[in-house]
């Protein structure tokens, strides 16, 4: 259900990561099972997992968008909250099979969203002119 491309060992390993930061809450102690992503770096709550190097790349460049690996030997709870965030935007809206809102309107639709509030803004501005007159004779 989670992961239909991975071999069921990777899938159940990132399941269970995912999960985990999916319920971790930083306010709630409860939630953190032995783990403080405060601490921790991300390197070593990926160790914690057991995940592998295509997994942690899966992870760390597609879900939280980090663009190098400099963010492993960081603190693991800014790359979890941007786990959590990817997987919040997925599940926002029924039948989204992207975090990205262009795949449900298109591409052609964001200039547009643009463009409505321009020209409202233009009429709006337009309508509060005075009128002089006719401009031609």
């Amino acid at each position: 259900r989670c992961c239909l491309s991975y071999a069921w060992p990777a899938c159940h390993l990132l399941c269970r990561s995912c999960s985990y930061i999916q319920d971790y809450d930083e306010k709630n102690p409860a939630t953190y099972k032995g783990l403080d992503l405060r601490t921790m770096s991300m390197a070593q709550l990926y160790q914690h997992f057991g995940l592998d190097a295509q997994t942690i790349d899966f992870i760390g460049h597609a879900l939280a968008l980090h663009r190098d690996d400099r963010y492993l030997d960081q603190p693991a709870l800014p790359t979890a909250l941007k786990v959590k965030l990817y997987h919040d935007s997925l599940t926002r809206y029924d039948g989204l099979t992207s975090p990205y809102i262009y795949p449900r309107y298109g591409l052609g639709e964001l200039p547009q969203v643009g463009s409505g509030g321009s020209a409202l803004q233009g009429a709006l501005s337009f309508a509060s002119l005075t009128y002089l007159g006719p401009l031609c004779k």
